[in-house]
């Protein structure tokens, strides 16, 4: 269940982010009652709930001299509906009086694949004068100092990793802040996983030493992994396959692999796998003979 402190703490964190927009006089939920309620909604609900706490602050429309408006500045997040695709791919959101572009590129994964969008609410990030991303390491990050200050702050903000074409987000951040993070069943995760539109929301912890982020990354993306330390500083990762669903993915390797180099840049490692019955270990895209 989320609680009031962290309902608190959204509150403050918009106001603090549009105190120049903040009207008492506006006569609608806090968004402390608006997200109180989010424990108690759907999947579809409890984004729409936000959406709607978003839709309380928006930021100034500055007028140019045509008599244009545009938003300012870069990563203002708003909300809105989705009123179409164009003929990329991409999404035209209506957010107030505008319309708003979000090119192909700039489009959640979950989105860009979804049949018929239209109709949904989705919150973005102003790229320029009618022109949006829900997608990318900035928006993620957006995401989390707005909507989980409990997880984040100035002087320790949780570092964002993107991997498997910007689908799967590692969080890197103190043990504290991951504790927050996976609490009530992991609840913060999933509603940061469809915020954002990826498939997949990791929280690791950001250790000290080398070998604790090794044990900590294995374990928390890839639990079947066993993790041995070599002699020449690199690592030995073993993967027992058991039944039918133990089979080796290559496609999960090469993603797992990817996001190793970047959350562990310069640190080596080989994985070997098998099947339960086997007693040679084979490789994994490796010339090295099994062991």
């Amino acid at each position: 269940m989320i609680n009031y402190s962290f309902c608190l703490g959204v509150w403050r964190n918009f106001i603090r982010w549009n105190s120049e927009r903040y009207n008492r006089k506006i006569r609608i939920d806090t968004p402390v009652q608006i997200l109180a309620s989010i424990a108690n909604k759907d999947s579809s609900e409890r984004l729409s709930q936000l959406a709607k706490a978003f839709a309380y602050f928006r930021p100034f429309a500055h007028k140019m001299k045509d008599g244009s408006e545009f938003y300012l500045p870069l990563g203002l997040m708003l909300s809105g509906l989705i009123k179409g695709r164009d003929a990329q791919g991409g999404l035209l959101v209506e957010s107030g009086k505008r319309v708003v572009e979000i090119h192909q590129n700039y489009v959640s994964v979950l989105l860009h694949h979804a049949q018929d969008p239209v109709g949904e609410q989705i919150l973005f990030a102003i790229r320029g004068k009618n022109f949006g991303t829900c997608r990318g390491k900035q928006f993620v990050e957006n995401v989390i100092e707005i909507f989980f200050p409990a997880a984040s702050d100035t002087d320790n903000p949780v570092g964002v990793v993107l991997g498997a074409s910007n689908s799967w987000a590692v969080l890197q951040t103190s043990e504290a802040k991951v504790s927050r993070l996976v609490a009530g069943q992991g609840v913060y995760l999933q509603q940061l996983r469809e915020i954002c539109g990826l498939r997949r929301v990791t929280a690791i912890k950001k250790a000290g030493n080398v070998d604790a982020m090794v044990h900590d990354f294995c374990r928390t993306t890839w639990r079947e992994l066993a993790v041995e330390r070599q002699d020449h500083g690199s690592y030995l990762l073993s993967l027992t396959a058991r039944g039918e669903a133990g089979n080796f993915d290559p496609r999960k390797y090469r993603t797992f692999s990817a996001m190793w180099k970047k959350i562990l840049p310069g640190v080596s490692m080989n994985l070997r796998y098998r099947r339960e019955e086997d007693e040679n270990w084979t490789f994994a895209f490796s010339d090295r003979a099994p062991q």
